[in-house]
């Protein structure tokens, strides 16, 4: 992939978990491909030099492609929260011969992007 082709532009916000981007297969985008989606902030300079550092990048999320066409993708939100959820006593198996202990279990939550509009960028990582 050349840097012309990147960054990507959202095209369209499908919900506040997944994005469409229009870059696809032409452009060298493959199912399971890690982006960043992101906005651009303001022209930061270094304090001492005064030389401009170039602009800051404003993290929405980070993303995999999920779905691929000639000249445009979806991308999915990777980011997760995981939250423990308390089940009820166990009646059977070891649970129950130790006293009915509560069992707990890992929940995932896709974290959607945030804050992503139209026209912000996409690109590799």
């Amino acid at each position: 992939m050349t840097s012309d082709k990147f960054p990507a532009r959202v095209v369209q916000i499908l919900d506040d978990g997944r994005i469409a981007i229009n870059r696809g297969t032409e452009h060298g985008i493959y199912k399971g491909q890690t982006f960043l989606v992101y906005t651009l902030g303001e022209e930061i300079f270094d304090p001492e030099t005064k030389e401009s550092l170039g602009v800051l990048e404003i993290t929405r999320g980070k993303g995999e492609i999920d779905h691929v066409q000639e000249k445009m993708a979806t991308i999915i939100s990777s980011t997760f929260e995981i939250d423990e959820e308390e089940i009820e006593p166990s009646r059977h198996g070891i649970h129950a011969l130790m006293g009915g202990g509560h069992r707990k279990r890992k929940i995932k939550h896709r974290i959607p992007f945030e804050n992503v509009n139209t026209g912000d960028y996409a690109k590799p990582i």
